[in-house]
């Protein structure tokens, strides 16, 4: 279950990226965190 969620929490970092030319600030309003909690995400997981 665990992995599941990690691998759906991955594809929507990866989503919102592509979505926003790769602008972390933009990708990150659209997910509703800060540009630092989805730095702190990606750095979890190689995106």
């Amino acid at each position: 279950m665990v992995e599941y969620l990690e691998r759906i929490e991955t594809d929507l970092l990866k989503s919102a990226l592509v979505t926003k030319n790769y602008n972390q600030t933009r990708a990150a309003r659209d997910l509703g965190i800060s540009r630092s909690g989805l730095i702190k995400k990606l750095k979890r997981r190689v995106c």
